[in-house]
């Protein structure tokens, strides 16, 4: 009995220790969202038959390697 009553403590603590906020689960949506994003923007980037202006390659290209990162903390919240 003493055994069995350890054994669901642990398991509770354990779901406790793993669980996420609903912050936590809205920034893993928009990072996911963001990678989804990038990766579309690289394959047209350098697929071989596209002809893109020079301008709209240059502002892909800071897109996919981060040079245009504006967001902030309050973008998470806020789901932007």
């Amino acid at each position: 009995m003493e055994l069995e009553t350890v054994n669901k403590l642990y398991l509770e603590l354990s779901q406790f220790a793993t669980a996420k906020t609903k912050n936590d689960l809205e920034l893993e949506k928009i990072t996911e969202r963001s990678r989804r994003r990038g990766k579309l923007l690289a394959d047209i980037f350098n697929h071989e038959d596209v002809n893109l202006p020079l301008e709209l390659m240059n502002r892909i290209d800071a897109e996919v390697m981060g040079h245009n990162v504006m967001c902030t903390p309050s973008d998470v919240h806020t789901g932007k």
